[in-house]
């Protein structure tokens, strides 16, 4: 028998709710173009503005409309980058090959960032000079940071101070020039200086030559001043007036140039002299190492003839009392050698002390110089009646002039 049913009401238990689920965690920003999103779904990168287009195509239950394309344009409100050099400066020696000048951006862009640039400094760019160069602007493409500029170093052989390659960046488009806007370069020379010495040793010249140069000569073309001091000695006199005039020192040979002359201007004269010698010696130069021939002599041969001498009278007279009568022998011109001239002395007087006369000394000695000399006779006075008598002077063979003309005198 089934139980009665109660007709009591009988609150059953509710069921316990079920838990919430937990939140899903977000998930990160979809990777959108060249960066990240933010997390409200915005781009990081600086870029052009873009458009989302979106055109209606055939709807059902209805017939288009006369718009059917929107556009909607996403403005970019990202500030654009900085631009610089990401050094100041650098070095590199003649035989590197290249180095680079690297351009760096702040941060990533969406577009092409455009860099120029101008190129000064102490080098010569250019191909068969110091260096060639990327042409300017240079482009970072979108999505990256940077791009290298090249400088190609074109090694030489030439001694010559450092140089620089100055890169100065101009306006950018879609960056601004902040930071490091100047780089310079430095190209290290690493050429040994050349050697500077005589090109000959040696020459001559005559007093009329007017001019002869003793060049200077670099064993190698220098890209720098050389300069040359030098000192004069010699038997010449040097100076106007004198023998010769010299160009100044120190010589200069200049940059690119490989040798220069020193000039001695000879000045001609009508003296009968000996030969006669410009000695230059090397000092110490500058951007060049003496070595060789570093003495150099230039002789001046005398080109005048050796002058005439003869006694300046044939004959003279003087009595007993006179004292002295004098012989003078003269010279045609000046010459810078002592002239001697000897003679003999005949004639009817005779000579000595005690007797009618004394006499200087043959040879007489023209000094260089001067152009005469005197023979002095001392008459020697008696009380003896004598016919009147002669000391008669003849001139021999002179050293350094020729006898011409009154080459006998007779004094009386």
């Amino acid at each position: 028998n089934e139980l009665p049913k109660s007709t009591n009401n009988i609150t059953e238990p509710e069921p316990e709710p079920e838990p919430e689920p937990e939140p899903e965690p977000e998930p990160e920003p979809e990777s959108v173009g060249l960066s990240k999103l933010h997390t409200d779904g915005t781009k990081w990168v600086n870029e052009a503005n873009e458009t989302v287009i979106v055109t209606m195509g055939a709807p059902t239950n209805a017939v288009k409309g006369a718009t059917t394309v929107h556009t909607a344009t996403i403005n970019d409100d990202d500030t654009a980058p900085t631009v610089a050099f990401s050094a100041a400066s650098q070095s590199s020696g003649e035989s590197a090959g290249s180095v680079t000048a690297t351009l760096q951006l702040s941060s990533v862009s969406g577009q092409n960032v455009t860099v120029p640039f101008t190129v000064t400094g102490t080098a010569t760019g250019g191909a068969g000079n110091d260096y060639t160069i990327t042409s300017s602007p240079v482009v970072i493409t979108a999505g990256q940071t940077s791009v290298d500029v090249t400088i190609a170093v074109l090694g030489d052989v030439i001694d010559e101070p450092d140089e620089t390659v100055i890169l100065t960046i101009g306006s950018p488009t879609n960056a601004t020039a902040s930071g490091t806007t100047v780089h310079t370069m430095t190209i290290t020379d690493d050429d040994a200086a050349p050697t500077v010495q005589f090109a000959a040793a040696s020459q001559s010249g005559g007093e009329s030559a007017g001019a002869m140069t003793a060049t200077l000569s670099l064993s190698a073309v220098s890209g720098q001043n050389v300069s040359v001091p030098f000192t004069v000695t010699g038997t010449a006199t040097g100076g106007a007036g004198n023998d010769y005039t010299i160009s100044s020192s120190p010589a200069v040979i200049t940059a690119g140039q490989t040798s220069v002359d020193v000039t001695i201007t000879v000045l001609g004269d009508l003296i009968d002299e000996p030969n006669e010698t410009v000695i230059l010696t090397l000092g110490s130069p500058t951007n060049a190492t003496a070595s060789g021939t570093t003495v150099h002599t230039a002789t001046i041969t005398d080109d005048d003839s050796a002058p005439t001498v003869q006694f300046a009278a044939a004959s003279q007279s003087g009595g007993e009392s006179a004292g002295a009568m004098t012989a003078t022998v003269s010279l045609s011109s000046i010459s810078a050698y002592s002239v001697t001239v000897p003679f003999t002395v005949s004639g009817t007087a005779t000579g000595g002390a005690g007797n009618d006369y004394t006499i200087t000394s043959s040879p007489v000695v023209i000094t260089p110089g001067q152009t005469s000399v005197d023979v002095t006779i001392t008459v020697l006075g008696d009380l003896i009646n004598e016919p009147n008598e002669t000391v008669i002077l003849t001139m021999g063979s002179p050293t350094n002039a020729t006898a011409s003309g009154n080459t006998v005198h007779t004094a009386t």
